[in-house]
């Protein structure tokens, strides 16, 4: 009886992996790189709306890489190009814009969502007070501030899209 029922969990945790690839092949097309996971494809092939997936990673940040204190910041997606940035925090208004046309891939979306929301973690450490100093001090490649946000959304940046691309119940 133990034997059928160790059989029968690895059996639905084989069948549950493969549900999850079957997923994410269909919110991605087709045509993406086996090598890269399908998350370094371009945006134009997400089958999604950019609206839903860029919701699903703040949803995630917010659950998975949230100070008990912060509340989740709005998020913006600005269409036109910018010459400046991907994306940037409004700490005054608790806002991320995000400049869609500046981002090629899945990835560098999500890790630009994961950047400026660990920004929104950062008000609690002194960023409205100290970002400027900073910037004038080390610059804005080596501001800590930058530093800290980078290195938390490349550190957190494959899980979430394992998570997001994993889940068969995405949020309405």
């Amino acid at each position: 009886m133990v034997v059928l029922v160790v059989l029968a969990k690895v059996f639905a945790s084989f069948f549950l992996g493969l549900l999850s690839y079957w997923f994410v092949g269909q919110l991605i097309d087709r045509n993406w790189s086996s090598a890269s996971k399908g998350f370094d494809t371009t945006l134009e092939k997400l089958v999604i709306p950019k609206s839903k997936f860029t919701r699903e990673v703040l949803i995630w940040c917010h659950e998975y890489i949230r100070s008990s204190d912060v509340e989740i910041p709005s998020l913006k997606l600005n269409y036109r190009p910018s010459q400046r940035c991907l994306g940037n925090y409004n700490s005054a208004r608790n806002e991320i814009v995000i400049h869609i046309k500046n981002i090629r891939t899945v990835r560098e979306l999500c890790e630009v969502i994961l950047h400026e929301y660990h920004h929104s973690r950062q008000k609690a450490t002194g960023l409205d007070e100290n970002y400027d100093r900073m910037g004038e001090k080390y610059g804005y490649v080596n501001n800590p501030f930058e530093v800290e946000a980078r290195r938390v959304a490349k550190m957190n940046v494959d899980q979430c899209l394992r998570d997001i691309f994993g889940d068969l119940t995405l949020h309405n």
